[in-house]
């Protein structure tokens, strides 16, 4: 992605199941929250550094939204607090495909 193309939350998803695929399969959400904004935070526009939604500043609350999402569509698990893991269920390739 580049700049600014991070605009809503079905944006973070693909991202998301990278880096969790990345880790083998399964990624602490601390880790996931780390290596997002290593990866991303160069695309992310301002307002989502200084802008608050939940108690918690706007990426970090677009990623946790983005995982509640792919957990609802069944592209991921949380089997114990904290830990997010790719189910079997094939996750599509290109943006728009979350839908």
């Amino acid at each position: 992605m580049t700049q600014s193309e991070f605009r809503c939350i079905r944006d973070f998803c693909l991202p998301i199941v990278a880096i969790i695929r990345d880790n083998g399969g399964e990624a602490s959400t601390k880790h996931i929250y780390e290596e997002f904004l290593s990866r991303h935070a160069n695309q992310l526009d301002r307002s989502f550094f200084t802008e608050h939604k939940d108690n918690d500043v706007k990426w970090r609350d677009y990623v946790n939204r983005a995982g509640y999402y792919l957990r609802e569509k069944g592209y991921i698990a949380r089997p114990r607090h904290g830990i997010w893991e790719l189910t079997d269920k094939p996750v599509p390739n290109g943006r728009n495909v979350l839908s």
